[in-house]
């Protein structure tokens, strides 16, 4: 999901809901288990009143969105499908697109549907217009007319007439793409993108090569989201840049933080 935040208070709104969506059944249970540490206990004193929540809410989705929480920091791939499965025009963001098949239009345009790709009837993955492509799809992103799409093998782009492996690919799952600008932040179960062993489990694309955020993480990542030259991520990990960062890290463009103590459980 793009995120342009500039100010105090919405970059709080981003680490908070970062700490919030990479705790297990936090919104379920209205009772986060977290470690011990004041600086995160104030974000979510500050996040879980009835008034906060409404203002990230309509930050995010708008006023008139419907109100439906879920434990991933992006919207379902299902609020900008057009009924025949193509996306709404005008679209840009990151969706999660978990139990979405995708299958292909005469001129080999993405089409999705809400079924699981080992379906045999109409909902199959019909792969006929591409062999391209193979995994279940897990993340989509969308760019102007760019479309990328996030599967448990690898990552690919639609360019508007034709479908390709983004930059030599990754050496497994993709579980999540945020777009900042021309800059294509990928997470997940990798560790290589392009060739590049030094990449770990995250990476950035910037139009023509991959490049590492330092030394990344040791785990799986789940979410990201992005603020100008910071990148917030949450996962499966216990060190980011080689540092102890439980399960939530930020990256400020050239060094990895903790943020406190971190969170001791997360949800995907």
């Amino acid at each position: 999901m793009k995120i342009n935040i500039l100010t105090p208070t919405k970059r709080l709104l981003v680490v908070g809901i970062m700490v919030l969506l990479s705790v297990h059944n936090a919104f379920a249970k209205n009772k986060p288990v977290i470690e011990d540490d004041p600086a995160i206990q104030k974000i979510f004193a500050a996040l879980l009143s009835p008034a906060a929540i409404e203002r990230s809410w309509q930050f995010f989705y708008g006023d008139n969105a419907e109100k439906e929480v879920t434990t991933n920091n992006q919207r379902s791939l299902n609020e900008v499908l057009n009924p025949d499965g193509t996306i709404k025009t005008g679209i840009n963001g990151s969706f999660n697109a978990e139990g979405f098949s995708m299958g292909y239009d005469k001129n080999g345009k993405p089409v999705f549907s809400p079924a699981s790709v080992n379906n045999t009837g109409d909902n199959a993955w019909d792969n006929k217009a591409s062999q391209l492509i193979t995994g279940t799809v897990n993340a989509v992103a969308i760019s102007n007319d760019t479309i990328y799409v996030g599967t448990s093998a690898n990552i690919y782009q639609w360019d508007g007439s034709s479908w390709s492996v983004l930059g030599g690919g990754v050496n497994g799952a993709v579980r999540v793409i945020a777009i900042s600008g021309t800059d294509v932040y990928v997470g997940g179960g990798f560790t290589q993108a392009g060739g590049d062993a030094s990449i770990q489990y995250i990476a950035k694309w910037d139009g023509s090569s991959w490049s590492a955020l330092g030394a990344g993480v040791n785990g799986t990542v789940y979410a990201i989201a992005v603020s100008g030259t910071d990148v917030y991520v949450g996962g499966s990990f216990t060190q980011a840049g080689g540092h102890a960062a439980n399960r939530i890290a930020l990256w400020n463009g050239s060094s990895w933080s903790a943020l406190g103590s971190g969170v001791n459980n997360y949800s995907h």
